[in-house]
């Protein structure tokens, strides 16, 4: 346990490092330690390392250089960078930092620490999507040529047009060779620094938008409780379950720093310091997040529309406004624009690019499930108890803040608002992604950290404010009443709240009284906005009142502290089921999707890179990512770039060969598929394999299969075999279907398909036997 443990913060280490100091490197060079809060230079430094990173990838991919070759590239890329800032700073001297860029909260790090942390404990949970990334980083690390034809999972697919250049994957892929730790252990090493970065890409957001150490301290605070310690733990809302994917870190990490960025650019005065540091890494920020997830273009677009027509309508204005923003608009659309034209022709081979919601969920295996998570549902239940506090404040938030700290907080909401609850939300199912609409919440809750950030402050000097003349004039008694009372209030509308444990039909287009509510008066503040313009006040006039510059960090870090105590009623439902997901330490292999392989996984490592697997559509998709080999398809075949024909007609022949009871049948799709694929493995399992979870599909039954290896007829050889790690109490059913073979194919399965007599019976070589089909 001790080792392993180890191992996770090693690889956490060495993943910051690799990518944190050549990025450092370049914002010295830049100066935008004079511009940016200094809890942001580490997700910062790592935007740009990344970026760095992904420049040099492009064409090692398009080659197919080796990934250490490549790292090694990037290295000498990273060495030079240092040595030029270097020298350059024993000439110059080191540039001092600003009054409102200096310093950091000792309780800002303490924040950020816990939720790294609960990081460490909860990690990744590989399922789902992670174990598409986890394949994809495994093929990477052990390809000798990696290429961008060869990158996809499922054989002879090609590029998979949403991971186009796989940045981060091939990242992970590299800090897997340098340390030499298995690809799974990276990727759950790679949730904590996903957490530690966007902890305080948070807390920059927060200081940004207030210019105050209170707003920082919040803005950490408020990421830790809506993605770490009390969000809802199904799919999307945790925030360390799959915090490394890479759309992930798009939203967590890059969305935070680019609105930063924004802020900054909007606020600028006369005579401080240049824009082209702030410029330049908006630009690296909005590429990266085209690249990591093409499709989440689109949430940036909504927020930056949102908050421009805050600005034009209700305010502040100006030639000098519309110039800031045009700058905003250049540094983030033009970068933008200019990777998503590049990437557009891949994404259109993506079937049904561009129609209907209902025509791009008709795949295999997608039905039901598919239309269930095309919806948005009620926008705050993501994040459970802190999210229903962050909507109700959202109006508080808008009716307080000034200037571009209420254009993006407010009108950035708006706008997503406009989309989740009208019909505008179907517009995104035509942007060749099936869960654009699903994840709408996301972008929200990265403005509910500002909205925490700028209300939570104010509220709490109000408080403490009207405490002491309560004190004055009624005694120590009622102010202490006065100063419990907001937390006797989220205290009991969190324990009304609960944590829903049914997974209930999400609405249409999200309709709730919290969302409509808060919907409703942050329409009455935007109308008001445009009644009074004049009152606007300027664009870089700060947010905090003086009050809430005075607040002192310890009152207001107690009071935090005090509103996660009264969060606990559904947050402790949350923790519990964060350390149920990861109830074993080592995730990777003895819980989730992959419970089922640990009799084999060491067998499937070992499986040369770039041979092709069989087994039915749902062992195949956790097999892929613990074996470096191609697979002729799976349950999640609508991010393959394999045309629906072609998708159909393998699936009809893997059904026909893994859900049957006939040897004949299964010997007949064996051969074919070998065939066909050159297929050197087999896995198949003792029982039926369930469908994956909500899916109203049938289990996988493949008898005829276990038969037909078992017979000796064949020259297939058993590598390995034994059950998964299950508790003990489980059914014989789980057992059956975790008790997986490992077959390797010899060749002679190919010949099977000919030696069939008139009478359609199966003939194993010179035997005669036999029976009819």
């Amino acid at each position: 346990m001790i080792g392993l443990l180890l191992e996770l913060l090693w690889s956490a280490l060495v993943t910051l490092a690799a990518f944190c100091i050549p990025g450092w490197a370049v914002l010295r060079l830049l100066e935008l330690q004079l511009r940016l809060p200094q809890t942001a230079m580490l997700p910062a430094s790592f935007t740009v390392g990344l970026g760095i990173w992904t420049v040099v990838l492009a064409p090692a991919l398009a080659i197919g250089v080796p990934i250490l070759w490549t790292f090694g590239a990037y290295a000498l890329v990273g060495a030079l960078l240092l040595a030029w800032m270097a020298r350059r700073e024993r000439r110059r001297g080191h540039a001092k930092r600003g009054v409102d860029v200096a310093g950091v909260s000792g309780w800002t790090i303490a924040v950020v620490g816990i939720a790294t942390a609960a990081a460490v404990g909860l990690r990744t949970r590989l399922a789902f999507d992670s174990l598409f990334h986890l394949g994809m980083i495994r093929r990477i690390a052990e390809l000798d040529h990696p290429h961008f034809d060869n990158l996809d999972r499922i054989i002879d697919a090609g590029i998979n047009p949403a991971y186009a250049l796989p940045s981060w994957q091939a990242a992970l892929a590299a800090i897997a060779r340098l340390t030499g730790l298995d690809p799974a252990t990276v990727l759950e090493a790679a949730a904590i620094v996903a957490v530690l970065l966007a902890a305080c890409a948070a807390a920059a957001f927060g200081r940004a938008l207030t210019g105050t150490v209170a707003g920082e301290l919040t803005g950490a605070a408020a990421y830790t409780w809506l993605r770490v310690a009390f969000p809802r733990r199904e799919l999307e809302g945790d925030g360390v379950a799959y915090a490394p994917i890479p759309g992930n870190i798009a939203l967590d990490v890059l969305l935070p720093l680019l609105l930063v960025t924004a802020v900054l650019l909007l606020r600028t005065r006369r005579g401080t310091a240049r824009d082209g540091g702030v410029v330049a890494l908006a630009a690296i920020a909005m590429t990266l997040i085209v690249v990591l997830h093409a499709n989440y273009a689109v949430y940036v677009a909504i927020i930056g529309v949102g908050a421009a027509l805050w600005l034009v309508a209700a305010g502040p204005w100006s030639r000098r406004i519309a110039a800031r923003l045009g700058l905003v608009a250049s540094s983030i659309a033009v970068p933008g624009l200019v990777v998503l034209a590049a990437l557009l022709p891949l994404l259109m081979l993506l079937d049904h690019f561009g129609t209907q919601v209902e025509a791009r969920i008709d795949y295999h295996l997608v039905h039901v499930a598919g239309m269930e998570l095309i919806r948005p549902g009620h926008l705050y239940d993501w994040f459970a108890a802190p999210g229903l506090v962050a909507i109700l404040l959202l109006p508080f938030a808008a009716w307080i803040s000034r200037g571009a700290s209420r254009a993006v907080v407010a009108g950035g909401s708006l706008a997503v608002f406009a989309f989740a609850l009208t019909p505008l939300l179907d517009l995104l199912g035509q942007s060749g992604s099936l869960t654009l609409g699903l994840r709408l919440p996301r972008p929200l809750g990265v403005l509910m950290i500002g909205v925490l950030a700028i209300a939570l402050p104010d509220l709490v000097a109000r408080t403490l404010a009207l405490a002491a003349r309560v004190r004055e004039h009624r005694g120590a008694l009622l102010a202490r009443v006065v100063q419990l009372a907001p937390i006797l209030i989220v205290f009991l509308l969190v324990a009304a709240y609960g944590y829903p444990l049914a997974r209930r039909e999400p609405p249409q287009y999200g309709w709730n009284w919290p969302t409509l509510a808060a919907a409703a008066a942050l329409v009455v503040v935007f109308i008001l906005g445009i009644v009074h313009r004049r009152r606007a006040g300027t664009i870089t006039e700060q947010l905090a009142s003086p009050r809430t510059r005075a607040l002192e960090t310890r009152p207001l870090a107690i009071a935090l502290l005090l509103l996660a105590a009264a969060m606990l009623p559904s947050g402790l439902m949350s923790m519990r089921r964060g350390a149920w997901q990861s109830r074993e330490l080592v995730a990777s292999y003895r819980a989730d999707d992959l419970r089922c392989y640990d009799g084999v996984q060491a067998a499937l490592r070992r499986i040369p890179a770039g041979d092709v697997l069989l087994a039915d559509p749902v062992t195949a998709y956790g097999a892929q990512a613990l074996a470096p080999a191609y697979i002729v398809g799976d349950f999640k075949v609508w991010n393959g770039s394999t045309d629906t024909a072609r998708i159909e007609e393998r699936l009809k022949l893997i059904d026909k060969t893994f859900q049957t009871s006939s040897t004949q049948r299964a010997g007949i799709g064996l051969a074919r598929l070998s065939i066909d694929h050159d297929a050197t493995w087999v896995l198949v399992a003792g029982g039926e394999v369930e469908p994956p979870v909500g899916s109203d599909l049938y289990p996988w039954d493949a008898q005829g299969m276990r038969e037909l290896l078992r017979s000796g007829e064949l020259g297939a050889t058993l590598v390995a075999q034994g059950p998964g790690r299950l508790p003990s109490d489980a059914t014989d059913e789980e057992r059956g279907e975790c008790d997986l073979q490992l077959w390797k194919l010899d060749g002679s399965e190919r010949e099977l398909e000919l030696h069939v007599d008139d009478a359609g019976n199966l003939k194993f070589g010179d035997t005669g036997t036999g029976t009819g089909l």
